[in-house]
């Protein structure tokens, strides 16, 4: 079982969880069938330190130095991260004037609530074009739900951190939020969970 299509899982890091709080990191893992890794991206973004929040900002992995050294502008990330898709667009589609277009398909935790609406306003700021499926993306915050209250073992909640611990999924604590360790735990907790559906 499994994927049996491309699919980018991908997680945003922001500095605090406002639609005004800036993006400041973006990770995507692409996988493929057999949940093989075919490639990974990751950007550190620009931004206003006194627009995020202190204490999301440490949660995320913020470090001064770092982001002095590798952070791009954002609009480098967009072009970069729209790039990255690209090269994984398996959804064929068609524009309403009968263009032929492909996009990739996404996949994340919360990746519906949160991290789509946030990309899609983030190409939106840029007038760039995101070649993702955004309005229907795959969300293992939402197969957690399903997973769990269909066994009748809800869990006291649904981040990303429980639904670890819960699954026996390792998330090296110093590492959590950072942006790519968060999608390899993703794309882990998604095959738990997946592989249950098959029992």
């Amino acid at each position: 079982g499994g994927v049996r299509i491309t699919t980018v899982f991908a997680d945003l890091e922001t500095g605090g969880l406002a639609p005004y709080h800036p993006d400041i990191q973006i990770a995507a893992l692409a996988i493929g069938e057999g949940w093989r890794e075919l490639g990974t991206f990751e950007a550190k973004i620009q931004f206003d330190e006194a627009a995020g929040e202190a204490e999301a900002l440490a949660q995320n992995s913020y470090d001064r130095d770092l982001w002095e050294k590798e952070a791009v502008r954002e609009e480098q990330a967009v072009e970069a991260f729209a790039a990255f898709l690209r090269r994984f667009a398996v959804i064929p589609m068609v524009s309403a004037r009968g263009r032929a277009y492909s996009l990739a398909r996404l996949a994340g935790h919360n990746m519906a609530g949160f991290d789509a609406p946030r990309l899609k306003r983030m190409f939106e700021r840029h007038n760039a074009f995101l070649p993702a499926e955004v309005y229907r993306p795959l969300d293992t915050q939402q197969l957690a739900l399903w997973s769990f209250t269909a066994r009748g073992r809800p869990v006291e909640n649904y981040k990303l951190g429980t639904l670890c611990r819960e699954l026996g999924v390792e998330l090296p604590a110093e590492a959590a939020h950072d942006a790519l360790t968060d999608v390899r735990a993703t794309v882990e907790v998604a095959r738990r969970l997946l592989g249950t559906w098959a029992e």
